[in-house]
């Protein structure tokens, strides 16, 4: 005799059923069921096919609307959800037509690392594109991330950061950073004890100083001194240690800084890179 299948459980539907049923079941009121249903979206969003098939059936608001759920499973898979759904190109179009990033960010504010940090992946996907960070400006997003890089744990701080350098490449998002006083923390986490976030902080602050407002406030922050510090690195921060300095030096103050620098020698160890074996950095 079978056992009688428990209501809970998900079963696939097959077909132009499948997809439709998922996002039903995941919008439903049984708890058990939707938790176990966003456990089945979290791998079927890695097939572009469900993907297209989901949006189609209104999965971006109802996952938008549980990141603020009081049940952290719904908010943990839900944001999970949503994470995955922003590295396809059809959920990424989705989130910006539905204009849901507003609600996503509300995940800023969760208690838990594991939900933060689903909201920062999606929104690291999300700028990823000119619209995409056209729309993070638009929720006001980096200010409300550059907020976060100043007490968030250090495990997360990279994923911000990264999605800083995305958003500096529109005006709005770049002037959204430099007023919010990004450059000032990013300067602060150069003397990080994490290497990865030595290394972005260095990569984001080159990037928002090709706009010469941002050399100006870098310089004025003191970023030169604290960047010539970080050069006796390995290559990920080092690479992109020189990399803000190409940036920041292509001012009259950027070079008479360093200049003055050089009494110390700190200047010489650029030149002496020039005999560095990795050739990626001449």
């Amino acid at each position: 005799m079978p056992h009688p299948i428990p209501e809970s459980k998900i079963v696939a539907a097959y077909g132009l059923r499948k997809c439709p049923k998922l996002v039903e079941q995941i919008s439903g009121s049984d708890l058990q069921v939707r938790i176990n249903a966003l456990s089945v979206a979290c791998d079927e969003l890695l097939n572009p096919y469900s993907v297209f098939s989901c949006v189609e059936s209104g999965i971006v608001s109802v996952l938008a609307s549980m990141v603020s759920d009081k049940d952290f499973t719904t908010r943990e898979k839900a944001s999970k959800c949503l994470a995955v759904l922003a590295q396809d190109s059809n959920g990424l179009e989705a989130i910006i037509r539905e204009e849901v990033v507003a609600e996503i960010l509300l995940g800023r504010q969760d208690p838990t690392e594991q939900v933060r940090g689903n909201v920062y992946e999606c929104l690291l996907h999300v700028s990823r594109t000119i619209e995409g960070a056209d729309a993070c400006s638009a929720a006001g997003t980096t200010a409300v991330l550059v907020d976060a890089l100043r007490t968030e744990t250090l495990s997360l701080k990279s994923t911000i950061l990264q999605y800083l350098y995305n958003v500096a490449s529109t005006l709005s998002g770049l002037m959204d950073a430099i007023e919010s006083g990004a450059i000032q923390i990013i300067i602060e986490l150069l003397d990080c004890e994490n290497s990865d976030i030595r290394g972005n902080a260095a990569k984001t602050l080159g990037f928002i100083c090709f706009d010469e407002s941002g050399k100006t406030v870098a310089i004025k922050d003191g970023a030169i001194p604290k960047l010539l510090d970080n050069l006796v690195h390995p290559n990920f921060v080092l690479s992109n240690v020189l990399f803000a300095l190409m940036a920041i030096t292509s001012t009259d103050e950027g070079k008479r800084q360093c200049g003055i620098l050089t009494e110390d020698n700190r200047l010489d160890k650029v030149i002496q890179l020039l005999t560095h074996a990795d050739e990626s950095l001449y």
